[in-house]
């Protein structure tokens, strides 16, 4: 645990702490944002499972497909063979002992590393053909999607490379109060993301057809032929899903979003242009999907949490001269309740509570507990008024 990152996090929420604070989200809030929490931490486990299955490489399919990439004949083949043998590379490097049955000859080895390094190849020029493109031909891409974010922002983001690390998630809060994201801008990146999701096969038409008609894209006329070109049928080379299932998955998030937001006071017409609005403050954070970004949000809020339960458990000792049995006793289920009406920490843990010589100490463990990593400390209080 790094803690010279949680000083910098808890210099950010000291000024949540102040009375401006107190006023909590109300029910529907609560609600909607445990729903969602909850579900993230669904989707992280069905991804957990899921990565579990598709850890284990058929060693069989594996050279299979290593020979029919070095025979492939049609750039779109050998791209889509690539990137799938991109992928699997991937997950034998993460899990050595799960794939150990397989053993790959010099040669085979080799045209994996060329496979591999083809796909990242490839993924670069097209980030790069994305910073070159002017909002003119955004407007053309994104015609079919006249709310698109991205002509919103003048700027085609799709497959820009994750960038909330701890710096920009730290920029991003100056901008941002914490309630806001609790409320549900932690939220906004789902929703942009989704709603672009549903235009994602236009918008590669649209660049497939610029590239080859413009001379300016001349060096990145290849891209349409490979990731650009639109495969029949429309399958994923690495899942296997349509684009009619992942379109159907995308509404379900938008779906979901827009009832909730709308439970929590924002009206159904005015969800996109709050999320927009959110994704504009910071794009590295709250326009594009990036884990790091939950683990910094959930971080900080079990700092403000603890730091409201430790203040509780403090006056609590000093009233009652003992430790309360339970910390989820001052858990007060109230609309003004500064913990949101839990005592849960941001991963759904529970805090831990321990007297140390004249001084309550409170500790979170953060997603795993685990004897390999220290537990966070919240803070310390003297029991003493």
């Amino acid at each position: 645990m790094n803690y010279s990152r949680l000083v910098a996090v808890t210099s950010l929420i000291l000024w949540t702490l102040s009375p401006a604070w107190a006023t909590s989200p109300d029910k529907a809030t609560q609600e909607s944002q445990k729903s969602m929490m909850k579900e993230l931490a669904e989707v992280s486990k069905a991804v957990k499972q899921m990565t579990e299955i598709l850890i284990k490489v058929d060693p069989a399919a594996l050279k299979a497909d290593i020979r029919k990439y070095e025979t492939a004949l049609t750039p779109p083949e050998k791209y889509r063979l690539a990137l799938s043998l991109a992928f699997r590379e991937k997950q034998i490097e993460l899990a050595p002992t799960d794939n150990k049955a397989i053993v790959l000859m010099p040669n085979e080895r080799k045209i994996l590393n060329e496979a591999s390094h083809d796909a990242d190849r490839t993924l670069a020029k097209v980030q790069e053909l994305e910073k070159k493109l002017t909002p003119s031909d955004i407007n053309n891409i994104t015609s079919d999607n006249p709310n698109s974010f991205y002509r919103e922002i003048g700027r085609f983001e799709r497959h820009s490379p994750p960038a909330c690390d701890f710096k920009a998630y730290t920029q991003m809060r100056k901008k941002v109060p914490f309630q806001a994201l609790f409320k549900g801008g932690f939220e906004s990146s789902i929703y942009i993301q989704a709603s672009e999701g549903l235009y994602f096969r236009s918008y590669d038409q649209k660049i497939n057809q610029l590239l080859k008609a413009d001379s300016r894209f001349v060096s990145y006329r290849a891209l349409a032929d490979t990731f650009y070109d639109v495969p029949t049928p429309d399958t994923s080379p690495i899942t296997g899903r349509s684009m009619e299932e992942v379109k159907a998955a995308e509404q379900k998030q938008i779906d979901r979003i827009t009832k909730e937001w709308g439970a929590n006071g924002i009206p159904v017409d005015q969800v996109r242009k709050a999320a927009f609005s959110f994704g504009q403050q910071s794009s590295e954070c709250l326009s594009r999907f990036d884990p790091r970004f939950f683990d910094e949000y959930k971080m900080e809020l079990t700092l403000i949490r603890g730091h409201h339960l430790l203040r509780k458990i403090r006056d609590y000792y000093l009233q009652k001269k003992s430790m309360p049995d339970d910390l989820r006793n001052l858990a007060v289920h109230s609309s003004t309740d500064p913990l949101f009406q839990s005592d849960e920490d941001g991963w759904y843990g529970t805090y831990v509570a321990e007297l140390v010589h004249d001084k309550v100490r409170l500790l979170a463990y953060g997603p795993e507990k685990s004897a390999k990593e220290p537990p966070i400390l919240i803070g310390e209080l003297p029991l003493t008024k």
